[in-house]
């Protein structure tokens, strides 16, 4: 999930690249081709990292959302002091179902 900001990032990352890229053909040392190529990758390259750091934050989020939200119900107090591998299992489960519906 995209927020705005990252939309904002990526449109003016955009932008300087442009203006970058119309400088270097305005004094002749690349054609009108080579700046769209170039500016084309520049920004297929900046959104493909944008969604992997994307993703790694989102997944660490997940993580932790999920042992607090596990803290806060007794139940699982007490399976972790005394069943320490189910509760382990649990978890896991959890962040494994978590993580396929993002």
């Amino acid at each position: 999930m995209m927020n705005l900001s990252q939309v904002i990032v990526s449109g003016c990352v955009a932008a300087v690249f442009g203006i970058i890229v119309e400088c270097l053909r305005k004094k002749g040392w690349i054609s009108k081709t080579q700046g769209w190529t170039i500016l084309l990758i520049t920004i297929a390259l900046w959104n493909v990292g944008a969604y992997f750091l994307n993703k790694s934050s989102t997944e660490s989020e997940i993580i932790t959302s999920i042992e607090s939200a596990i803290k806060k119900v007794p139940h699982f107090g007490v399976i972790e002091e005394y069943e320490p591998q189910t509760y382990t299992h649990l978890k896991n489960k959890m962040i494994e179902i978590a993580k396929q519906h993002l």
